[in-house]
C-alpha cells in the first residue's frame, strides 16, 4: 500500500515517539529530529513508495545517529514479559469460548494495539483486551478464514511487533490444538523500531508452537517485502497454504505482493488510521480480518 498524505504525519509522529523512549537528551532528539526530516517523503518526493519503506530510512538513520543496531532492545523485553504477564487471564478466555479459535483470532487482532510507537499504547494491557473483544470480528471474513484454515496443512504467520507475539502464540497453539499444521513464524531479520526478530521470538518460546525464520530483508523495514526476501523465505510463502499477516506494516508491505503472487493471505490487524479506515470501510481502531484468497476477496 502507497503512501498517502495521511501518512507523513502519522510518521513523522511515530519517530517523535521512538525519539522520547530514548535515552537522549533534548537537544540530542532535535539534531536526530533535523536529520529525519532531511529525507525526501517529509518533502512529498516519495508517493511510490509504501511507509515501511519510509519508516526504514527513518530508522536508519536513528541507529546511525544513536550508534546502536537495535535501540528499542530493552524497551521490546519489557513488552514481552508485560504481555506475558497476563498471559492467565488471555488462556482462560480462549478456553471458556464456545469458539476457542474465534476468540484466539480475536485476541490476536487485538494485540495488534501493543505498540511502542503509538501514543497511549495499550497502557492497561489487560483493561484493552477486555475493551477490544466488545467489538467483535467482521463477518463473513471470520468464516471464509476459517474454512480455509481448516483446508491448509502448512501455515506462514508473519510476525508484528513484541509484546504482541504472546497474542500470536496463543493462537498458533489453538490451531495446533484443532488441526495437523505445519507452522512456520516469520520475524525480521534486521532489528526496527518494537519489531519482533529472532531475539524476542525464541525468548518467548515461539519455537514450541512454529519454526522460527527470519525474512532474510537486508534492512530495517517494519514488514515483510517479498522482493527483499531471502530465497529461503519467498519460498516459504509461495510455498504455503495460507499465510497469516500481523499489523500494518506487514499489511503495507505484502499487500500488493499477495495479489500479484495469488497466494492466500488473511491480514489481522487493528483499523490504526484514516487510510484504511477508507481502504477497508471500517471504523477507527475497529478489528480487521482481511482475506485475500485465489478465489475471493473478503
Amino acid at each position: 500500500m502507497l503512501i498517502v498524505p495521511d501518512c507523513i504525519p502519522c510518521i513523522s509522529n511515530m519517530a517523535v515517539s521512538a525519539l522520547r523512549c530514548l535515552p537522549i537528551s533534548s537537544e540530542r532528539q532535535k539534531e536526530i529530529f533535523t536529520a529525519i526530516l532531511e529525507i525526501p517523503a517529509f518533502q512529498g518526493k516519495s508517493w511510490h513508495l509504501t511507509s515501511p519503506e519510509i519508516i526504514e530510512q527513518v530508522w536508519e538513520t536513528i541507529c546511525r545517529e544513536t550508534d546502536q543496531r537495535d535501540p528499542f532492545l530493552q524497551e521490546k523485553e519489557l513488552q514481552n514479559q508485560r504481555v506475558a504477564a497476563i498471559l492467565p487471564f488471555l488462556q482462560s478466555e480462549i478456553e471458556k469460548a464456545e469458539d476457542p479459535l474465534r476468540k484466539a483470532v480475536h485476541l490476536a487482532v487485538i494485540g495488534n494495539s501493543i505498540d511502542l510507537m503509538i501514543d497511549n499504547h495499550a497502557a492497561d494491557i489487560q483493561q484493552t483486551v477486555i475493551e477490544g473483544l466488545r467489538l467483535p470480528l467482521p463477518e463473513p471474513a471470520y468464516s471464509a478464514f476459517s474454512k480455509k484454515l481448516n483446508n491448509s496443512r502448512k501455515l506462514v504467520y508473519l510476525g508484528d511487533n513484541s509484546g504482541e507475539i504472546v497474542f500470536d502464540k496463543l493462537l498458533m497453539q489453538t490451531i495446533r490444538k484443532r488441526l495437523e499444521m505445519d507452522i512456520h513464524f516469520v520475524v525480521r531479520s534486521t532489528p526496527t523500531m518494537n519489531d519482533v526478530t529472532l531475539r524476542e521470538a525464541t525468548a518467548l518460546g515461539i519455537s514450541e508452537v512454529a519454526n522460527i525464520v527470519e525474512n532474510g530483508v537486508d534492512g530495517p523495514v517494519p514488514g515483510t517485502m517479498f522482493g527483499r526476501c531471502s530465497k529461503t523465505t519467498k519460498e516459504l510463502l509461495q510455498s504455503a497454504d495460507l499465510i497469516i499477516s500481523k499489523g500494518g506494516g506487514n499489511f503495507d508491505a505484502f499487500e500488493e505482493d499477495a495479489e500479484t503472487l495469488g497466494v492466500d493471505v488473511s491480514f489481522l490487524l487493528l483499523c490504526k488510521c484514516h487510510p484504511y479506515r477508507r481502504y477497508f470501510g471500517q471504523e477507527l481502531f475497529s478489528p480487521v480480518l482481511w482475506n485475500v484468497f485465489s478465489d475471493q476477496e473478503t
